[in-house]
This record gives structure tokens, sequence and C-alpha cells, in this order.
């Protein structure tokens, strides 16, 4: 028979750190290092992690900063699912850094054939 597995994060945890860094008016220490977890252990699921760990590293910075503006939109009648909007709302700060990422590398690609045309 198999161990159930014991989370990581419950969304109890979370909206407890969220409901302090309200009071605060600021992010408690143990919010960021929440996010931060979050954002670390979505990186490892198999489409983030054959990235650079440079490109890991934006990823990361960008969740916390996203994260860490919209503390203000958390709202105490959906504690129970505060997990789930946090750990969404990463995915796209994720998605965001690789779009931008993207759309260097094909400008980069696209200038390389055109000068290569050229010669």
């Amino acid at each position: 028979m198999k161990a159930k597995k014991t989370p990581y994060l419950t969304s109890e945890q979370l909206a407890e750190e969220l409901r302090k860094s309200q009071q605060q008016n600021a992010p408690t220490a143990k919010a960021c290092e929440y996010f931060r977890l979050i954002a670390k252990h979505l990186l490892g699921d198999s489409r983030y992690r054959r990235y650079p760990k440079d490109l890991q590293e934006d990823m990361i910075s960008a969740a916390l900063l996203k994260s860490i503006k919209n503390i203000h939109n958390f709202k105490e009648e959906y504690a129970y699912c505060c997990f789930n909007y946090w750990t969404r709302l990463t995915e796209h700060a994720f998605w965001e850094v690789l779009a931008k990422h993207y759309k260097h590398v094909n400008l980069q690609r696209e200038l390389t054939l055109n000068y290569a045309e050229h010669i």
C-alpha cells in the first residue's frame, strides 16, 4: 500500500500568512518564503525543468514580484483555495518571462537569417 504524500504547503498555512501580511500592509517573511516555495516546486514540473538556471531564476523572481504585488487581492471567503490561486499566479508569471525570452530568441533568429541572406 502506498504511503500518503503530505503536501509541502496547504491553503490554510498560506491563508494565515496572507492574513498577517494584509494586517501589516506588507508581506511577511514567511509569506515570501511560501511564494518562493510554490515557485521552486512548480519549476520541478516537466514543462519548466529544461530551461537554463538563469532563466529559471528570472522566472522565480517574476513570480515573487507578482505574488507580492497581488497580496492585496486575497479575500477571506476564498481562503480555502488560495494555494490554487497563487500557484496559477506563479504559472502566469512564468509564462510572461518565457514569452519575453522567446520573443527575444525569435528576433535574434530573424536578424541572423536576414543577415545571412544579405551576405
